[in-house]
């Protein structure tokens, strides 16, 4: 397997990793840089570290270095000449490091000179990295937007390096807003979409607007920007979830245009909203706010239809069944646990099929 393909492999898996790369007989190979920190301070680290590795009185095949106060550099000998590292500012490197353990006990990565269309196929890897860059930089901090939940569960994994779906939020003296969205398209096509959404959405926001009012407003300036014409195909198509969560009363104002939101305490109740991707006018005109007054013991979780589509090993889609299947078996008691959807267990090797994004809140 190449260098990229295996760092594209940890990447669809763990979509917390900032730096990555290979160190090759003394040398950086395959790096890719992603950081908010600077690369070559990440590298001089890491160069020391690999240094260290090789004393042979340490005999050392993987350890972890905390780089700064949230971010974590994990090392792992691939080989005598070779070494893996990942800066992440995920803790969990448990994980990580099992699943480079399961790819490496079937394959073997290789650092010989790149064929002409391979190289092709790098310099399109590339173009997807930069697009990934520039989408991140309008993402926000969802760990900071989620301080205001007592628990949350936050689960974001396009089909490709970048894609359609996206997460957006505000926060304010009183409220929370938390956005969710499926533009229409995967991958590159997908990723424009939602930068125009997300770009749209700085603009038109306003802290004292309704959230069927920011949809309304949203749609009015993508209908402005492009032209929907049947000819040349619909541009950019967005389904919405927007919430504005009052802090203090813990009441949560909802609308979309065809995300669904669920409710969980003693029961699971599913509010239901009518998709605008054929008749988007319609759907737009008659959306409405609701209200939820939570308390301590309910939660929600909303989603794209990404994770309800996807096809597991046996060709059949997980469902809207499959993904409460594990809070009924507990008789509807709710926690972060249950409803992290075991997606990798569920498709096993079967390919993603659709861009995936999943919130899950408890006030």
């Amino acid at each position: 397997m190449r260098p990229n393909q295996f760092i594209n492999q940890l990447e669809s898996n763990f979509d917390q990793i900032l730096d990555i790369g290979f160190i090759v007989n003394g040398e950086i190979k395959a790096y890719q840089h992603r950081s908010d920190l600077d690369a070559e301070d990440v590298e001089g680290l890491v160069m020391r570290l690999y240094f260290l590795g090789m004393d042979p009185d340490k005999k050392i095949k993987f350890f972890i270095n905390q780089y700064a106060e949230d971010r974590f550099l994990y090392y792992i000998k691939i080989s005598e000449e070779v070494w893996l590292f990942v800066l992440s500012d995920n803790t969990s490197f448990a994980k990580l490091h099992f699943f480079i353990q399961y790819l490496l006990s079937d394959i073997d990565v290789s650092f010989e000179e790149n064929e002409p269309e391979l190289k092709q196929k790098s310099e399109e890897q590339e173009k997807l990295e930069s697009a990934k860059r520039i989408q991140n930089l309008l993402f926000p901090s969802m760990s900071k937007a989620l301080e205001s939940f007592s628990e949350n569960y936050f689960y974001y994994q396009p089909k490709d390096v970048v894609g359609g779906d996206f997460y957006w939020a505000k926060s304010t003296k009183d409220y929370q807003w938390l956005i969710i969205g499926d533009c229409t398209g995967h991958s590159v096509e997908g990723a424009l979409g939602s930068v125009s959404v997300m770009s749209i959405l700085n603009q038109v926001y306003d802290p004292e607007i309704a959230p069927h009012l920011l949809i309304k407003a949203l749609h009015s300036s993508l209908n402005d920007i492009q032209e929907q014409d049947i000819n040349i195909g619909y541009g950019i198509g967005c389904e919405i979830m927007v919430m504005k969560y009052h802090k203090k009363t813990k009441t949560l104002q909802y609308s979309s245009n065809g995300l669904s939101m669920y409710l969980v305490n003693d029961k699971i109740k599913k509010f239901k909203t009518k998709s605008s991707s054929f008749a988007p006018e319609r759907v737009i005109k008659y959306i409405r706010t609701r209200s939820l007054q939570l308390n301590s013991n309910d939660a929600i979780f909303t989603c794209s239809d990404g994770l309800a589509d996807q096809q597991g090993h046996d060709g059949k889609k997980l469902k809207v069944k499959g993904m409460l299947q594990p809070i009924r078996e507990r008789n509807n008691e709710v926690s972060k646990e249950t409803v992290e959807i075991p997606l990798n267990k569920w498709k096993g090797k079967a390919p993603q099929t659709d861009d995936i994004i999943f919130l899950y809140l408890k006030p």
